[in-house]
Order: C-alpha cells, then structure tokens, then sequence
C-alpha cells in the first residue's frame, strides 16, 4: 500500500532531523584513512580554526498588533511574544572533515536553515528547511461553514435568492477567515569527487503548500467569492555527472519532477437561487522529466566554444470529472476518462567566443527550442457553469518552434573605451494560434567609459522590430473575436529603448552612483488591444564610509509605467465594430531609503539605523465618444523603520535589541466600501484594503564559541 502524505510529511521531517544530527556527529568525529601531509604548508593570514566555532542565538519578539499584510511572508501575522533562535556553528578538522549550519528566519512559520558537511575534496552533503508563510486578505468574512474543504456548505438556516438583497440570513451566517498558506521544503544534495577529472552531483526537493486560496464560482449572471483548498506535494530530483580535462568539460544530467495536487475538484453550495451546487476542477497532477548533455572545448588558444542539448516529455493523464453535477443536464459520456497528455520539447544551443586579437572579441550564439503536443485530439460536449450547455468542440494542441542566432562584438578602442553593438534574429512558428510565423530583429550597442578610477559610464541602447506573416482567426475555436483585434503578445510592435549608468567616487569614502533606463513599445498596426506603453526609470545612490567602523547611505528612485488600449464595444455577435473606447494606464512607483552603521562605539556598542519609504499609484482613465471617466486611484503607502543595537558582554558573550516599525496604508476601490451585499450578484468577502501601524520589539543574547581575535576582555 502507497504511503499516505500526511506519513510522508511527517517521516522526511524527523529524517531531517536525524540526518542533521548524525552529520554533526560524523564531522566531528571521523577520521580520514589517508590524511593530507601538510607539515609543509604554510598561510600566516589564514583565517581557519580547527574545532567548533560559530554561536548561539537565542531571544525573542514582541508584536504590538495582529495584520495579516505585516504577516505576509514575515508570519507575524499573531500579536504578542514569541521565541526564535539558531545554532550558526561551524567545525573542521586537521583531517578534512567540516561541517556547517547557515540560515535566516523571522519565526517559526518563516526561516530557512541549512547544514552542509562533508570532506574538503572529496565529498559534501547538504540540507535545508524552508518555510513561507502567504497571508492575504483583511477582515474577510464567508457563509460558507467548512473553509477550506469541498464541498463548501452552506449554513443549515441559509435562505437562498435571486440576489444578495434577499438572502436574509446573510448577517447572521457570516463567520471571519484568514487566508493562509504555508510553502515548506526539505532539500538534500551530495556531490562527491571520484578523480580530480570526474565529479558526481545529486539534488532532491520535497515541497508542500497548505492551506487557503482565492477563487470564485459562477452560475451564469451570478458569482460567489470561494476559499480553495491548498494540499500540493512536488518531489524534485537531479543528479548529473561532471567529466574535466585541461582543454574540455563535459557535463551529463538527468531531472524530474512530480506534482500532486491532492484536491481534483473544488465543489461548493450555490448561494443563490437556480442549480443548487457547482464544482470545478483543481489543478491536476502532472510529471516532467528531462536529459542534458553539454560542455565547453578550448580548441584554439583564442577560441571557446560550448554546447547545451536536452529533452523533456511532459505528461499528465489525471481523471476527468463528469461534465457536471446538474442532473437536468443530458450528456454522453466522456470520449475518454483522461487526457493522456503527453508533450516532447526539445533545446539546442551553440555558443562560439574568439578573441584573434587583444583589442576585439567576437561572439556568436544559436539557439532552438520546440514543444511538441502529442495529446490525444477528441470532440466534447461543453456546460458552461453547471447549468448552460454549449457547442461541441474539440481539444486542439498547441506546438511550436523557436530558434534565434546572436551575434555580437567588444572592440578595446583606448585605454579607457570600449564598445559593443550586436544583432540578435529570433523566428517562431506555431500552429493553432492567430500567427503562424513570427520573426523578430534586434539591434543594440553599448558604450563603456573608465576615463579614471573614479568615474565610469556605461550606455546602451536598443532596437528591435517583430514582424508576422499575417492575423487570422484560428478555425475550430469559435472565438468569434473582433477580426480587429490583436493579442500584444502576437501583434507587430516596434520597441525602442536606451539604459545608463554611471558611478563617481569624489573622494575615497564617498561613492555616488546613477541609473536610467527609457523603453518605448509601439504597436502601430493594431486597431483593437494594446496600442503603445512607456517605461522609464530612474535609481540613484550613495555610499559614505565616515571612518573605520562608521557608514551612511541613501537612495532614490522613481519609475512610471503608462500603457494604452483600445476597444470595440458591440451588441451584435460576432462583433465587427470599429474601435469606440480607450483605456489609460498609469502606474508610478517612488522609493527612498536612508541608513547609518556604527560599529564599536566606546569599544562595546553597535548601532545599525535604516528608514524605507514606498508609495505606488495606479491610475485608469477611460474614454468614450467624446466622453471621459476615472476609476479610483490605487494607491499605497508604506514606511519602514528599522533600530537594531548590539552591546558586547564578554568576548563571547553578545547583546542586541531591536525595533521594527511599519506604517501601511492603501486605498483599493474594488475593496473598500464593498460589503458582501453590495453588489446585488456578487457575493464576497467584503474585507478592505491593509491599513494598519504595528510595533515590533525583539531582543537576543549570543554566545559566541570562539570569539574574534578583536574581541573585548
């Protein structure tokens, strides 16, 4: 019998931990067969110590308020006190043997640890824990009374109507939820070194997801917002062979994985009145493995090249469910039980450098890929949300082919300047899609400047043009679109851009630092769908080293993403009406930070000061016949300050002490003001955009195990 999941969870983490375990005690405790001579080595700086080193952490945090926002990825989404601390410890011996820990974590709903150990040329072992925590959603309330299960019930005494004005017992049955999940993953690797010329390399990952979702569930005019349930398992694995000699490398590797998403269908109650209950499908399980081989040959003392081929075959063959669960609905019977999908890729690279001359090197670089759909071709019956049937159609696979070569120049002008310019040729073909064939040319050239040690320039720009063989509708696909209308992503589009950057060091402790980009895409033959958008930006910095153990810096930046697109409303189908409405989009994002360091004040203190400050806005304008109109702006507004203080005990003994302050605040029309209620067939969770200020206190004592040369008495 299969192991459950839940076993598997549980048993791969204690074997974590034992594993974790024994490492340490092997490092420290067994000896090499045949030891290094080194009573002929020498290093008067060398840094090693043999034997335990590292420290101790152990403490504490205070958090003054409860937000879901401040929890998400942090996981202090709780108020009040709780623990954290780690072991960062390292350990060699005079034989070879090490072994490491190494992490970061705010919690335990969000860390990441590792241990790596192994012989110093022979072999390395290593594992990792990794924990994340998604906290969404603020002041979220549903009627349904098993959250996170399917079928989503709702409350025995719940009265059911057209609209969301007429269910009376909506009050009542209200319940809050929190939207959580947690992403954990155990990896583990081993590498070992057969000869100086022959390595082996092996990687696996164990990763689930738990816990809550978004999604929504439609019966025709209505909707509900739903909580769909996460219990995904993904099982990686690697392993791959290295093969070097003085002039060649060669590298063979073979990778899979497994995905299981635990859940096939998400089924729930309607709340309104009509077909009593939908379901939907989940996400569904899937494989995928691949087969590498590639390499780099010196074969001219000037001249390098490398090379990259691989296949893959993915393949999914999960259940099917019935068309619906709507008994008034007639239908056949699947034409088949799964899909029995099955897609082949395929990638190619060739990757050729030379420098004839010491003042110029050229570089030339091909590339193909291709996805090959082999999924079985049926004709299906179509219900649309449990209650509408529709047209027959067939499934219609989607392949295609890609390949580009690069080619590229970097010419040493003078002492101080160098260039580069290149071209790059990209052709795609693909069937069952609007465009067959798409190519697309791109041009750039980048200047360098290092007039001095204390300034440098760099400056690119590029062009690029990508053209098509034609738009067509796709047959079989009863889209019915606007024969006007192109996707951006196939439409022709011209993209024009130029990116700079420059430093300066005035003096010796001051480091002043700039960067610009501008980028333009037009889409001048399209009549219906994206017609242009504009990206600038601009980053600027700077860096003061005041003395041996004080520094400041700061650093600015702004950006604008403004985009339009264009629209054609109809009444008739299919539509065929000329462009009669446009959009605008207009987002701007503001950054500017600011932090001091100060090391070693009176021999014992630290003190460690930033201040971040955000803010983004996202503006639409819509226009009509002469008309104009405005959603609400979406805007946020974060400040983030940062106190962290050290004070030295002992040699080995450390205090520190820090404080965390956030300010958030957003306003998102789609969410403030909108009550379960309030739109008559839509039923959500009501909620509101974060808002909050939270006051985070924690504190720590480190115990050193081999405290630094400079350390106080």
């Amino acid at each position: 019998m299969a192991p459950r999941k839940g076993m598997i969870k549980v048993g791969l983490r204690a074997t974590a931990r034992v594993l974790a375990t024994g490492w340490l005690l092997v490092a420290s405790g067994v000896q090499a067969q045949e030891p290094p001579d080194t009573s002929n080595w020498g290093c008067s700086r060398c840094p090693f110590q043999e034997g335990l080193t590292g420290s101790v952490v152990v403490g504490g945090t205070y958090v003054s308020d409860a937000e879901q926002k401040f929890g998400d990825y942090t996981g202090f989404d709780d108020d009040g006190f709780a623990p954290g601390g780690a072991p960062l410890l390292n350990y060699s011996s005079e034989s070879g043997y090490r072994a490491e820990t190494d992490g970061f974590g705010y919690n335990t709903d969000s860390f990441n640890f590792g241990i790596e150990a192994g012989h110093q040329g022979r072999w390395v072992s290593r594992l990792e824990l990794d924990r994340l925590p998604r906290r969404q959603g603020e002041r979220t309330r549903t009627v349904y009374r098993n959250i996170g299960d399917s079928p989503l019930r709702l409350q025995d005494d719940w009265v059911r109507a057209g609209s969301t004005a007429g269910m009376t017992q909506l009050d009542d049955d209200l319940r809050s939820f929190n939207l959580n999940s947690d992403r954990e993953t155990l990896g583990l690797g081993f590498d070992y070194l057969f000869t100086p010329n022959l390595a082996l390399d092996t990687d696996y990952r164990y990763q689930t997801k738990e816990g809550k979702g978004t999604t929504w569930g439609s019966f025709g005019g209505n909707a509900a917002q739903l909580q769909k349930p996460y219990d995904y398992e993904t099982h990686e694995a690697e392993a791959g062979l290295n093969y070097g000699r003085e002039d060649w490398q060669l590298r063979a590797s073979v990778r899979g994985s497994w995905f299981n998403a635990g859940d096939r269908a998400l089924a729930w109650d309607n709340a309104f009145t009509g077909v009593e209950r939908g379901r939907m499908a989940q996400a569904p399980d899937n494989s995928a493995w691949y087969a590498d081989i590639g390499g780099t040959w010196n074969f001219l003392s000037h001249t390098t090249a490398s090379a990259t081929a691989s296949i893959g075959k993915f393949e999914q063959d999960d259940e099917f469910l019935p068309y619906t669960v709507n008994p008034n609905i007639p239908t056949n019977a699947l034409p088949r039980n799964n899909l029995d999908g099955e897609v082949d890729v395929t990638h190619f690279d060739l990757r050729v450098t030379s420098a004839p001359w010491s003042r110029i090197r050229f570089t030339g670089e091909y590339r193909y890929d291709e996805r090959d759909n082999d999924s079985p071709v049926e004709t299906w019956e179509t219900v649309s949300v449990d209650g509408i049937q529709g047209a027959v159609v067939r499934n219609l696979p989607y392949d295609y082919e890609r390949w580009d070569v690069d080619f590229f120049t970097d010419i040493r002008v003078a002492k101080g300047f160098k260039t580069s310019f290149g071209y790059t040729y990209r052709e795609t073909d693909r069937n069952l899609q609007e465009v067959d064939t798409q190519d697309e040319s791109i041009y750039w050239t980048k200047l360098r400047l290092r007039p001095s040690r204390s300034f440098s320039l760099d400056v690119k720009f590029e062009s690029s043009s990508r053209d098509d063989d034609g738009y067509e509708q796709v047959p079989g696909l009863n889209l019915e679109q606007n024969p006007l209308i192109r996707k951006y992503n196939l439409a022709e589009r011209d993209r024009k851009g130029v990116e700079a950057q420059a430093t300066f060091l005035p003096v010796d402790r001051l480091s002043l630092g700039l960067r610009a980009e501008s980028w333009e895409d037009d889409y001048e033959d399209t009549e219906v769908g994206l017609d242009r958008a504009r990206r600038n930006s601009l980053v600027a910095d700077a860096t003061l080293q005041i003395s041996e153990t004080m520094s400041a810096y700061a650093s600015l930046g702004h950006e604008t993403i403004k985009s339009r697109q264009y629209g054609a409303q109809s009444a008739t189908n299919p539509n065929t009406a000329d462009p009669n409405w446009r959009a605008n989009n207009d987002d701007e994002f503001n950054l500017a930070s600011v932090g001091f360091r100060w090391d070693r004040i009176l021999e014992r203190w630290g003190v460690e000061v930033d201040y971040t400050f955000a803010e983004s806005d996202a503006d639409v304008t819509l226009g009509s016949a002469g008309l104009r109109d405005e959603f609400p702006s979406l805007d946020t507004r974060t400040s983030t300050a940062r106190l962290n203080v050290t004070y030295a005990l002992s040699q080995k003994i450390q205090l520190t002490g820090g404080y965390w302050y956030q300010r958030y605040r957003s306003d998102d029309w789609a969410l403030d003001g909108v009550q379960p209620d309030t739109v008559g067939n839509l039923l959500t969770w009501g909620g509101r955009s974060p808002d909050y200020d939270v006051n985070l206190v924690s504190f720590g004592f480190v115990y050193s195990l081999a405290p630094p040369p400079e350390a106080l008495d």
